[in-house]
């Protein structure tokens, strides 16, 4: 899983344009554009697929929210994991 910090530029970027109800493409584009910002040597091919990878592990990770689903920036797991009185 990504741990550089990158996965949430480029999910907060994806999510941005998906909460305005932009279909998928358009948040691809701009996650691309998070993610050649805090890594502008990579080759294009080589963005786009790791850009690819990160929007898959950021679904992961952020569940509806990345979609543009209202509630925290955390963790879908957060939300859903037993109180610890259960």
């Amino acid at each position: 899983m990504a741990t550089d910090g990158i996965m949430e530029e480029v999910a907060t970027a994806y999510r941005a344009r998906r909460a305005l109800g932009e279909p998928d493409q358009p948040a691809w584009e701009a996650a691309l554009v998070a993610f050649k910002r805090c890594r502008p040597e990579l080759p294009e091919d080589e963005a786009r697929s790791r850009v690819a990878e990160l929007i898959f592990e950021a679904s992961e990770v952020y569940g509806p929210w990345l979609y543009g689903a209202e509630g925290c920036h955390v963790p879908w797991w957060h939300h859903t994991a037993p109180s610890p009185s259960e």
